[in-house]
């Protein structure tokens, strides 16, 4: 049941990933807003919980395993993207 769920969840959560991506490229502007910050936060939030029910599930079948390491590489891709974000926020404030 579990994996069933964790499932379900896992390609949404991608496809969420995914148009965080392209917002970031195209329309960063959308991100920045509060709604924009509360969801990527909370995709980043859902796909940490996510990847541990997947590490909690007993039976890992190659699908699982699959989707497993697709979850972690778009969490961490938001995440990467988060920090560059932040970082290029304090680089073009400190510039004159």
């Amino acid at each position: 049941m579990l994996k069933r769920l964790v499932a379900i969840l896992s390609i949404p959560l991608v496809i969420a990933h995914v148009v965080i991506l392209y917002l970031w490229i195209s329309y960063w502007e959308v991100l920045v807003t509060r709604i924009g910050l509360i969801g990527w936060g909370g995709s980043i939030f859902l796909g940490i919980i996510i990847f541990v029910m997947y590490s909690k599930v007993k039976a890992i079948d190659k699908r699982s395993s699959v989707i497993r390491a697709t979850v972690l590489a778009s969490t961490l891709m938001s995440i990467l993207l988060g920090l560059l974000s932040v970082l290029i926020t304090l680089i073009t404030s400190s510039m004159p």
